[in-house]
């Protein structure tokens, strides 16, 4: 009897580990709830500059993929011109970073870390094959699931119409950690002008924690906006 419990002991113990060495909880050196000194680890400024501003953003960090440069986005609260990119949350900090060696053969771009309460809760960056590849191979062949609309598009001129497809394709792995996502996500749509766009975000997160972070935002902005309706009325007092 005494030889069973410990086999049976230790056929567990087997599985522990087994199920968390398959947990995905980082994408090569990035670890979620890591402290934020691990920029400096990984060879980052510990003072980034900071973005304050929608011109700035758009000048050093909109669709900028090149180079290894690491910036921090503030919002600015006051005009709300980029509480749309920032967090007014203090407990929260935002980076980006344009370009990131993981390992040796993979090279991220557009990635944007949240630390929340001094811990890394969310990362993102543009997707690709190889990220994919190399999480299929590590941890098993992700679960995809594809969504199609169709839409019918007219002819100003002829009159004559045709059909456009949007197409999304989201590829989920089982991170093995509770309250953790492991996705890609690649959507192909069309504008109201029938023009194609493209968007591939991978991301792994914490989903409670990031969705704490976006309702105090959205409380936030919610507030501003009603603050600036009030100016308004008030604007037309003698309307």
């Amino acid at each position: 009897m005494k030889n069973r419990t410990v086999s049976l002991l230790l056929a567990l113990f087997s599985l522990s580990t087994l199920f968390s060495q398959n947990q995905i909880l980082n994408i090569g050196k990035l670890k979620l709830y890591s402290p934020v000194s691990t920029l400096v680890e990984l060879g980052y400024d510990s003072n980034p500059r900071k973005i304050r501003n929608w011109d700035q953003y758009y000048h050093n960090v909109y669709k900028n993929y090149s180079g290894n440069k690491i910036f921090e986005i503030i919002a600015d609260s006051i005009s709300s011109k980029n509480m749309i990119i920032g967090f007014t949350n203090p407990k929260v900090r935002f980076f980006y970073i344009t370009q990131c060696n993981i390992t040796s053969n993979l090279t991220l771009n557009g990635v944007e870390l949240i630390f929340y309460n001094g811990e890394l809760i969310s990362i993102s960056c543009q997707g690709k094959k190889e990220l994919s590849d190399a999480l299929d191979l590590k941890y098993g062949t992700a679960k995809v699931e594809v969504t199609k609309e169709d839409h019918t598009f007219t002819f100003i001129n002829t009159g004559g119409s045709i059909v456009k497809t949007d197409e999304t394709y989201i590829s989920v792995w089982n991170s093995n950690v509770a309250n953790v996502i492991c996705k890609n996500t690649l959507k192909k749509w069309y504008d109201k002008e029938g023009i194609e766009n493209f968007s591939h975000i991978f991301k792994l997160c914490d989903i409670p924690l990031v969705d704490e972070v976006e309702l105090f935002e959205k409380g936030c902005k919610d507030r501003f906006i009603n603050r600036m309706n009030e100016k308004k009325k008030e604007s037309l007092s003698d309307f």
